[in-house]
């Protein structure tokens, strides 16, 4: 009874898994690419560094500014005149305000402009960090949906399993009641379906776990309920000359190292930039008023008036600090080149290595097939000779058991090979254009 219960439970959560929508590699990528914390992360950045590109941001625009001040004093006094005559006054107030309003603008200012090409720079780099997020997420979803795949393939084979372990414990017990069998039969015949069914449940645990994964990475729900597509077959048709030449050309990190070089080299401009004249204008108005204490010579004072400048600022000679900026952009520039070629021979070798790699999964799954091919004949003699009495039943389950490790065995063969392909295609810088 104890068995029974545990395999109705287990085909339970499998029928439920059947009626569950169909999510498709390419639907889970797309939510993938709405909804992935990271990812929209970095979509923050790329609103960051467009609004450093902004004519605002780097004072394309006049400044205005406005300020005012009110003060007064209440003290006492005392004026002496040269002709003898004194003048006291105790503790008399006076008082004074004055308002301005000022606007800058910098007519000429050649590192303004430079400092624009700069920030453009660095937003396209920072766009090809976001297609790097995107292309990790991306792969680790893959893998996850590969994963989801494997165990449900799994599954299903254990399920057929349950059912050939059901039937033989059936015909066991009618053995034993007709005296053809011992109790012994019927005893290892419900231990191997025991077994059978704690192993369903293990798997059907493990699905779960690696959905609620799956779930995480897309960026949605945990609990959203899904089933996936069978394990796809393989592209055996890939050459590594034109992968390697991809990589060069189409790896995001060779990309932003690149465009990191070309944010470098900008500074060249800048620092030639500082050698050029700047001219800034201003305009402002102001006023002022005063009331003085009685006994002043003036009881109060007003004035206001607009006034305009200019201001050039050349730096003729700056005791050498562009000469050491120079050099170290010089010695920046050497060491990112640097550290392109340390970065593309690791991947090539990463790429050459998954390559052959894979060459190998292939053949594994060919030996694999042939496998399954040959457990299969096997099983189905075995089971002939089992129905007609010529073999027993511990024959039979092993014969059931070399079927199922040889068909798990192929099914994990794909899923390695599934887990290669990714690598090759996010080497090559060919994961996001497929």
């Amino acid at each position: 009874m104890r068995s029974l219960i545990i395999i109705l439970g287990a085909l339970l959560s499998f029928s439920n898994l059947l009626s569950q929508d169909i999510l498709t590699l390419d639907e889970a990528i797309q939510i993938t690419v709405e909804n992935n914390f990271a990812i929209k992360m970095a979509n923050n950045d790329i609103k960051i560094a467009e609004n450093n590109t902004s004519k605002e941001f780097l004072g394309y625009n006049p400044t205005v500014n406005a300020q005012a001040n009110v003060s007064s004093d209440f003290s006492n006094n005392k004026t002496n005149f040269s002709s003898g005559e004194n003048i006291t006054t105790g503790y008399a107030f006076s008082y004074g305000a004055n308002a301005s309003i000022t606007s800058n603008y910098a007519l000429i200012d050649p590192s303004r402009n430079q400092n624009m090409k700069q920030l453009k720079a660095i937003l396209q780099s920072t766009k090809v960090q976001k297609r790097l997020t995107i292309e990790n997420n991306i792969a680790n979803v893959m893998s996850a949906y590969y994963e989801v795949a494997r165990i449900r393939e799994n599954i299903t084979l254990l399920e057929n399993t349950i059912n050939l372990s059901q039937d033989r414990l059936k015909r066991v017990k009618v053995a034993n009641e007709y005296g053809q069998s011992d109790k012994l039969a019927v005893l290892n015949a419900q231990v191997d379906i025991d077994r059978d069914s704690i192993n369903l449940n293990n798997s059907l645990l493990q699905l779960n776990n690696a959905k609620r994964n799956l779930n995480n990475l897309m960026g949605r729900d945990i609990k959203a309920a899904f089933i996936v597509e069978p394990i796809t077959e393989l592209v055996n048709s890939y050459d590594l000359d034109i992968l390697i030449n991809d990589l060069h050309s189409q790896n995001a990190s060779v990309i932003l190292i690149d465009q990191n070089i070309h944010v470098t080299e900008r500074n060249f401009d800048i620092i030639e930039s500082t050698k050029k004249p700047s001219l800034i204008g201003s305009a402002s108005y102001s006023y002022n008023y005063s009331k003085s204490a009685p006994g002043s010579f003036f009881s109060s004072s007003q004035n206001d008036g607009i006034g305009l400048g200019l201001s050039l600022n050349y730096n003729i000679y700056d005791g050498g600090l562009r000469k050491v900026q120079t050099q170290n952009t010089q010695i920046t520039i050497e060491g990112l080149n640097l550290q392109k070629d340390e970065l593309i021979n690791n991947l090539t070798t990463d790429l050459t290595n998954a390559w052959y790699e894979y060459q190998n999964a292939l053949l594994i799954i060919d030996k694999e097939n042939s496998n399954v091919t040959t457990s299969k004949v096997n099983f189905d003699k075995t089971e002939q000779q089992y129905r007609s009495g010529l073999l027993g039943s511990v024959e039979y389950r092993q014969a059931q058991l070399n079927l199922l490790s040889a068909e798990n065995s192929r099914t994990n063969a794909k899923y390695n090979a599934k887990q290669i392909e990714i690598q090759l295609k996010l080497l090559s810088g060919n994961l996001i254009h497929e």
